[in-house]
């Protein structure tokens, strides 16, 4: 089965004939900026004469491909001159060479095979040779497909199938179901225009609660349903629990609500609740479908109605106690989730390796970088989302930042930052190495930082929402030496601050930097003023870009490497030999931390964690917020 994990492609190497997929503006002849993707002109030369007429072009750094930049790519195949790839939703892709001697008139840029899409073929493998391609289409797949574009349809004349589907269906991933609901609803509205689409951010739900006598009340999930019909018309949608197991006696299933209405890119949450009268421990597996039947209601009377399933299966008990039984591998899959939610420096802590929860406060003291990103444009974000969207406005705030901040995490991650915290709507980023394995200097530290935020300004200055605003940034730096904390213990909870020179020098960079802007400190400058053009501002400084002397930094997930894997430019460049040497690489993860990181994740948190419900809804709550400022206290005291 496809991964729909992090499926970004990336190629470099030979471009002669589009086999690269970069688009046409990457043909041989055109003056095109060469050099590493590092948001900065150092390192980077337009193509000479006699290399623009030369007969075949080349990447020599690895270039993301812009045509899959919302679409996740689970295989890829490179042959001679052409390439293949196959995507999360089972479409195929080609481009390269072609019968033609005119470059011009090669795939410069991925063609998706819409035969295999017209028959509903879920393509799962993909191999390219020199001249040709093949694809292996799943059997299974396209016919829950085939089967998903025929029940979708609420005016299909054929004999519902709904056990048959919830057969196809039973033990697959819910990433997995959802994907193929989206590939049905696409279809359908490339096909059928008249037509209402929604979507759910989730397509299967699995009620396994913790203890047998919760069984006994009622166990919630939550599901957001979305409006995506492109025109501005509201969409009405019913909601039905089709139960198709003889042996589901003794619960009750209940959607609230049972009906509403969705306003153009409008989101509800749906609450789908099973409600036992009995010890559900002594219950069979039992799984029922939910289906939302989507229209336009009276306004646009004759015209079809989509729907939507939602797979849902209600696990029973298999040992009465108080604790689940949990294998290796369900502890395993619940410490990568949890590993998303603290910063690398606690994965690498002891006491979170070792398995055991902390007993006394700590402290550490080690050379680092602080970066900090402020996010521009939020207020307006949230006042014009209200207006426009009411009560869905929280879940668009949500969507947007969600967006941003991925793109901005993944390029922190690239130079091998780590993301401390999240104020609010900005970022709080250290580039530093564990206590127990400082080995980099601190100049390297902010030749690092330094790097990776040009690379940002140059790569995301802006999100255009596509909704009437736009989200800018700018960015403060800071060094020195950094005091990591430990600190709490109050009924196993503990909570990670750091403190310290970097910090308090980012007061004064971050408010002296404008949008767009990268500012740093004196202290931060007076490490790298050889290496950087700038320009004074105020106590700080400006960096305006890198110069040519200064070492060459590949912008590589160092947090997934180790340091001996890690890209060495020594050759090239005799300066870059040591600026890569002792990153630490992201901690292996194993039952035994689960413990540990526990302590650090709020106990709401691991209460919907533990009930596998790792999405979250936005909503707006009436809140007090309590601000407590203690003085006289220092960080060096």
């Amino acid at each position: 089965l496809p991964s729909l994990g992090q499926g970004r492609l990336y190629v470099w190497g030979s471009n002669r004939y589009g086999e690269l997929g970069l688009g046409v503006n990457r043909v041989p002849g055109a003056s095109v900026e060469r050099g590493p993707p590092n948001g900065n002109a150092t390192g980077n030369a337009s193509m000479s004469s006699a290399t623009s007429s030369s007969s075949s072009s080349c990447e020599f750094f690895p270039v993301f491909v812009e045509s899959f930049k919302d679409v996740i790519v689970t295989r890829v195949s490179a042959g001679e001159d052409c390439t293949s790839a196959v995507t999360h939703h089972g479409f195929a892709y080609v481009w390269g060479k072609l019968a033609s001697k005119d470059s011009l008139q090669h795939q410069w840029k991925p063609r998706l095979l819409k035969y295999f899409s017209s028959q509903h073929l879920f393509i799962g493998q993909s191999a390219s040779g020199s001249t040709h391609h093949a694809f292996l289409a799943d059997t299974r797949l396209s016919d829950i497909l085939q089967l998903l574009v025929r029940e979708c349809r609420d005016d299909n004349k054929a004999k519902p199938a709904y056990a048959y589907l919830q057969h196809l269906v039973s033990g697959m991933p819910g990433d997995l179901i959802k994907a193929l609901q989206d590939r049905t609803h696409q279809y359908l509205h490339e096909h059928y225009r008249d037509l209402p689409l929604i979507s759910l951010n989730e397509a299967k739900l699995t009620f396994h609660p913790k203890e047998v006598k919760s069984l006994m009340n009622v166990s919630t999930l939550m599901v957001a349903v979305t409006n995506y019909t492109q025109d501005a018309r509201r969409v009405m949608v019913r909601v039905e629990a089709k139960r198709k197991s003889s042996g589901g006696e003794g619960f009750e299933i209940i959607c609230e609500p049972s009906a509403f209405v969705l306003e153009r890119r409008g989101t509800v949450s749906l609450r789908v609740k099973v409600q036992s009268d009995k010890d559900r421990s002594l219950l069979p597996d039992t799984a029922f479908l939910v289906r939302l039947q989507a229209s336009f209601g009276s306004s646009a009377p004759g015209r079809s109605a989509t729907n939507y399933f939602l797979y849902c299966k209600i696990s029973p008990i298999q040992i009465k106690s108080k604790a689940l039984a949990r294998t290796d591998q369900r502890v395993l899959d619940l410490v990568k989730v949890m590993a998303t939610y603290v910063p690398r420096i606690i994965l690498a802590d002891p006491c979170v390796v070792a398995g055991g929860a902390r007993t006394s406060p700590s402290m550490d003291l080690f050379p680092a970088a602080i970066l900090f990103i402020d996010i521009s444009g939020f207020t307006m974000l949230n006042e014009q989302l209200a207006r426009q969207s009411g009560s869905a406005g929280p879940e668009q705030v949500s969507k947007h930042l969600n967006l941003y901040f991925g793109q901005l995490i993944e390029a922190v991650g690239f130079y091998g930052g780590d993301v401390l915290k999240f104020a609010g709507d900005a970022m709080i980023c250290l580039f530093g190495e564990t206590p127990t394995t400082t080995t980099t200097t601190l100049d390297k530290l902010a030749l690092r930082a330094v790097r990776c935020a040009l690379h940002i300004q140059a790569t995301l200055p802006e999100y255009d929402s596509k909704e009437g605003f736009r989200l800018t940034l700018h960015i403060g730096i800071g060094v020195g030496e950094l005091y990591s904390l430990h600190l709490g213990g109050m009924e196993g909870c503990w909570e990670h601050l750091v403190v310290g020179e970097p910090l308090i020098q980012l007061r004064s960079s971050v408010d002296a930097s404008r949008s767009g802007e990268v500012v740093v400190s004196k202290e931060c400058h007076q490490l790298i003023q050889d290496l950087v053009l700038s320009s004074p501002r105020g106590d700080d400084f400006l960096i305006v870009s890198l110069q040519n002397n200064s070492p060459m930094i590949p912008p590589l997930n160092f947090a997934n490497i180790k340091p001996d894997e890690v890209l060495n430019e020594s050759s090239q460049n005799p300066k870059s030999q040591d600026v890569n040497k002792g990153l630490s690489n992201l901690p292996h993860l194993t039952v035994q931390m689960e413990t540990g990181l526990r302590c650090y994740i709020p106990k709401g948190v691991q209460a919907r964690l533990d009930s596998n419900q790792v999405q979250w809804l936005a909503e707006l709550r009436h809140v007090t917020v309590l601000f407590v400022k203690l003085t006289g206290l220092t960080y060096n005291c």
